[in-house]
């Protein structure tokens, strides 16, 4: 899983849930850029997105992921 989000509350909260499951690897990215470039590097199975990141809007991270050859 990979989770972008740049409220560091949110991403505490979130890897205590995930810390729950056996079963799962968590990255976590604080910037739209970083997330980018770990969803390309990691291929997650699945993806949480902040939609108000401070270098972009979650909704442009989203279309970038689509059209990516790696992550659509």
């Amino acid at each position: 899983m990979l989770y972008i989000e740049d409220k560091e509350d949110n991403l505490e909260l979130f890897e205590q849930v995930v810390q729950l499951s056996d079963h799962s690897t968590l990255y976590t990215a604080v910037t739209g850029e970083a997330g980018m470039k770990l969803a390309i590097d990691c291929q997650p199975d699945l993806v949480f997105l902040d939609f108000h990141l401070p270098d972009c809007e979650g909704d442009v991270i989203l279309t970038k992921l689509k059209e990516h050859e790696r992550t659509k």
